[in-house]
């Protein structure tokens, strides 16, 4: 959890992958996961913000009422990447 916040951009994006293989692996929530999310997503790197993207898609189908007022971000996220 603590590497999300890494000064590294390569390390966070790793970081926000492992996230989601935890995630997707025990199905169970994890401890702060919803803040780190969104750090990620607000991440100065395009590279982390598109890893944290992936997390918001399982979220977001799971869900999507839920994260409706992101769909903007989401989209100036993807233009970024892109």
């Amino acid at each position: 959890m603590k590497l999300v916040t890494h000064t590294t951009d390569l390390v966070r994006k790793k970081a926000v992958l492992v996230l989601q293989k935890i995630k997707m692996a025990t199905g169970s929530d994890i401890p702060d996961y919803k803040d780190k999310l969104k750090k990620a997503l607000c991440d100065r790197e395009p590279s982390v913000m598109a890893a944290s993207l992936n997390l918001y898609l399982e979220e977001v189908t799971e869900n999507p009422k839920k994260y409706r007022e992101l769909a903007s971000s989401f989209v100036i996220i993807l233009k970024q990447v892109v």
